[in-house]
């Protein structure tokens, strides 16, 4: 059975003295005291400093840039962090996220920790939060790339997600949009 990365996370926090040697707490008043903020220095100066092997390194870094909080088991808390630095794009996503329910009645939305999923059986777009922006990326096979649907560059998507288009305003969520969506989810629901 697969296990999900919020399946993963809480593991790790019921059990992080016994895999590291040190509570939770002893390991966020660590990271603190290093002084260190972004997360691919931290990742490897635990695994350098302390022996942690990457996954243990990934999940104690998390938690620290989350305020010592779970990152993947609270829903709300994912969904806001796309926003953080993204405000003025919530409207924009909010209308996007309407469309896309008015279309598809099965149509889940699901927070990720890098990006913003939606799922009817499988995965069928992905949103990724931009300042200006919102990268909205589908399932379209080999279609041809065009000067709207260019390659998805949408980081930890299922490689499925093949193509992507850039909106920064409602009216560029047109019918040829709509379309391509449409293809996507009936694409991932074909089996």
């Amino acid at each position: 059975m697969i296990r999900t990365s919020a399946e993963f996370e809480k593991d790790f926090i019921l059990t992080t003295k016994e895999r590291t040697g040190k509570t939770l707490d002893q390991w966020m008043s660590i990271l603190r005291r290093s002084g260190l903020s972004k997360k691919e220095y931290i990742i490897d100066w635990l695994k350098e400093e302390y022996i942690l092997n990457h996954l243990q390194a990934g999940l104690l870094t998390g938690l620290y840039l989350n305020d010592g909080k779970p990152v993947y088991t609270d829903r709300d808390n994912l969904l806001e962090a796309q926003f953080k630095y993204c405000k003025t794009t919530r409207p924009l996503f909010d209308f996007i996220t309407e469309k896309i329910f008015d279309q598809f009645y099965d149509a889940k939305l699901i927070p990720k920790k890098n990006y913003l999923s939606f799922t009817g059986i499988r995965e069928f777009a992905a949103a990724d939060i931009k300042w200006d922006a919102i990268r909205l990326g589908m399932d379209l096979g080999k279609m041809r790339f065009t000067n709207d649907l260019k390659p998805s560059k949408i980081k930890g998507a299922n490689s499925r997600i093949s193509h992507m288009t850039i909106i920064s305003v409602r009216k560029q969520f047109d019918q040829a949009i709509n379309q391509c969506l449409c293809l996507s989810y009936y694409r991932t629901h074909n089996y």
